[in-house]
């Protein structure tokens, strides 16, 4: 992929995230500056946010930031790898693994990677699954049902902005963010084969 076609995509992945948080701002929740609740889980990334979240990777993360997050990710594998079975590339992990491990992540509250001292360390290029998940009542709820859905006004919004994606280029496809960046960390990580699962648009957030 050439320069002047990633460069496209970062400038619409741009538009369309300042849209999404223009949209969520507007919207009455009980969500606060400071509240990680919804970080612990497995966060998924869909393929044209990868771009910009390179880029944010190399330019902006400093050496001692990026160590922390290196040591995280290595925690988060090892958990990640004793939660799912055995894989390889003739039976990698599927869309029903993935779900299985999802649950367990969010019943322990296994905090995402780039989550440093309850922050986001990478907050200006989060994905969008972090953009649009708020809670509508009650911060409390959040604590105690880890299982809470997005809100359907929110699964909107990023659906019709995801529309400006041609799925013929861009499949409606996510993968888990520490699988995405491990390599860009120079650490050794034991990663299972995963199936390229391409998602269904009105099941995505089944797994959020």
């Amino acid at each position: 992929m050439n320069n002047q076609i990633l460069n496209t995509i970062k400038i619409v992945t741009d538009d369309v995230h300042a849209q999404v948080d223009s949209s969520i701002e507007n919207i009455d929740k009980a969500c606060q500056k400071g509240c990680s609740a919804c970080c612990h889980q497995i966060v998924d990334v869909f393929t044209w946010e990868e771009p910009r979240i390179f880029e944010y990777i190399h330019k902006t993360l400093n050496r001692a930031i990026k160590r922390k997050i290196g040591r995280n990710i290595e925690k988060w594998f090892n958990k990640f790898n004793s939660y799912t079975r055995d894989a390889n590339r003739q039976s990698p992990l599927n869309f029903q693994d993935i779900l299985k491990v999802q649950h367990i992540f969010r019943e322990q509250r296994i905090p995402c990677p780039f989550l440093i001292d309850s922050k986001c360390s990478i907050y200006e290029v989060r994905p969008m699954v972090c953009r649009v998940h708020y809670e509508k009542e009650s911060a409390n709820r959040c604590e105690i049902d880890p299982h809470k859905n997005t809100p359907q006004d929110a699964q909107d919004i990023c659906r019709r902005q995801s529309e400006k994606f041609n799925p013929e280029i861009f499949p409606v496809a996510m993968k888990p963010l520490p699988y995405l960046v491990a390599t860009e960390f120079n650490i050794e990580i034991q990663s299972k084969p995963m199936m390229g699962v391409v998602y269904d648009p009105n099941k995505i957030f089944n797994r959020i």
